[in-house]
């Protein structure tokens, strides 16, 4: 009786245990925001909260003090990631404006990425780029911490 007790309460433990909102889906670490399903696009951003959000109830970083860091670390991530595309030798024409997403997380490791230029792309180039953004969010995120799982977005580029 004990160990039917025992294992009913285990049960129920793990049952009431708050669940990821997105492990039982298959989203890949870099998404295209224009051909990604609006589904998937809700969950991401329902499971990250917003690091900074005019709504000062619901974001992450409340203080000045860590909206600067979180500023200078996102300057300093896109400056990287810049370089690392020439590295590569990915040159995007006409320089276009990239709005990205990162999706971190609470370490500030990147979990998801998606991304949207503000012009047409060549498909080969892009690929490039989702391959490369892919690469180099693997090892590098936003060099912040914060008590939970973040997402910070912005426009780089001219």
């Amino acid at each position: 009786m004990k160990l039917i007790v025992s294992m009913l309460v285990a049960f129920i433990v793990l049952s009431c245990e708050k669940q990821d909102p997105i492990a039982d889906l298959a989203i890949p670490r870099v998404v295209a925001l224009q051909r990604t399903d609006t589904f998937l696009l809700n969950r991401l951003d329902s499971a990250y909260v917003s690091a900074v959000s005019i709504d000062t109830s619901d974001r992450v970083f409340t203080t000045a003090e860590d909206e600067a860091r979180l500023w200078d670390n996102w300057v300093e991530f896109h400056n990287q990631f810049a370089s690392y595309l020439t590295s590569k030798k990915l040159h995007l024409q006409g320089s276009p404006q990239t709005f990205i997403t990162l999706y971190c997380a609470a370490s500030g490791s990147v979990d998801h990425a998606a991304y949207a230029f503000n012009v047409p792309i060549d498909s080969h180039v892009e690929a490039q780029y989702a391959a490369l953004l892919e690469e180099f969010t693997k090892t590098h995120g936003l060099g912040i911490s914060a008590p939970r799982p973040f997402s910070q977005c912005g426009t780089v580029g001219n």
